[in-house]
């Protein structure tokens, strides 16, 4: 299978799992302590692809550059992906998922409050009241608005770095497996998480369902562009560039991967220790699954580097490649 039919295959599935998520509050009712289970076997997921796949990967790439140097610059970038999704979320408090019902109960008690707090200052202004209501309605689409931007610099990330995936891993399959399959699932599995928070909070804010599926269409499409960007960009550039660029990108996602699924993981220590077990063994088969993931993919290439730099991958037992060094 080429990588671009292979590609086209994951955008289309990334496309209506995202597309599922808007549409959820319209024919399901989640609740809370479903949504935090499903959101710990994901975290999983991601977790474990972060650490034990595109690590991995990105070294290897950050070697074929330079070896002696390729330690420091995977955790370098790893690091810059860490704090780049980091301060994505402090800016636009976009990765909170609730259930459709908790955002509308948490919007309307934030009107509830908003409104008693004014009423009690100026409760014989009438047009004051007035005003404050509409003030009140802009920060309710301002909120919706500003998580709806923050995912979609996220979903552009997820697309660059699955098409870098694919890319990096092109020629090791194995078995069932294709190339990018495991970052696939990961953006698979907790695309519709997200789909579903900013589907809520429109929702909440009194948007129309017209509005909510043109949104929802407009956020499922940014991954495929992502992957388009990092297509062209890989072709344009000459092979250092381009080694390099993959490298830097399978990294910086890694450190992307920690933060998002620790900003799942580490809510649940203080408010759902109640589901302590549950959450627990959903949280360890998604990183089994991630794990299982790499190891079947592991068992159709080796990768080695030798004391002067040179890369070297085998094949299963059939044949081998070398790559041999840059020079530059």
């Amino acid at each position: 299978m080429s990588i671009e039919l292979l590609a086209t295959i994951y955008a289309i599935l990334i496309i209506a799992a995202s597309i599922f998520g808007g549409i959820i509050p319209r024919f399901f009712k989640l609740t809370h302590a479903r949504m935090q289970t499903a959101l710990s076997f994901v975290a999983g997921v991601i977790l474990g692809i972060g650490v034990l796949h595109l690590v991995p990967h990105g070294f290897q790439q950050f070697q074929m550059i330079d070896a002696s140097r390729a330690i420091d610059r995977t955790v370098w970038w790893l690091l810059m992906g860490f704090l780049v999704m980091f301060f994505l979320q402090r800016l636009f408090h976009f990765h909170s998922h609730e259930t459709p019902a908790e955002v509308e109960a948490g919007v309307l008690a934030d009107s509830t409050c908003s409104h008693e707090d004014h009423d009690h200052s100026h409760h014989s202004h009438g047009h004051h009241e007035h005003s404050h209501h509409d003030h009140a309605h802009h920060d309710q689409s301002f909120t919706w608005a500003g998580v709806f931007f923050g995912l979609t610099l996220h979903s552009l990330v997820d697309g660059i770095t699955l098409f870098a995936a694919i890319q990096a891993e092109e020629g090791h399959a194995h078995g069932w497996m294709v190339a990018g399959l495991g970052y696939f699932l990961a953006v698979f599995l907790h695309k519709p998480f997200d789909s579903l928070s900013i589907a809520s909070l429109m929702m909440a804010s009194g948007w129309s369902a017209g509005w909510r599926t043109a949104v929802n269409w407009i956020y499922s499409l940014v991954a495929p562009l992502g992957m388009l960007m990092c297509y062209f960009g890989l072709n344009q550039a000459g092979d250092y560039w381009s080694t390099t660029l993959l490298a830097g990108t399978l990294c910086f996602a890694a450190g992307t991967c920690v933060c998002i699924s620790t900003s799942d993981l580490l809510p649940e220590l203080q408010f759902h220790s109640h589901d302590r077990l549950k959450l627990s063994i959903a949280l360890l088969l998604g990183l089994g699954l991630a794990w299982g993931l790499v190891f079947i993919e592991n068992q159709g290439h080796d990768h080695h580097v030798d004391r002067n730099g040179s890369h070297h991958e085998h094949h299963g037992s059939d044949h081998d490649h070398t790559h041999g060094e840059h020079n530059h």
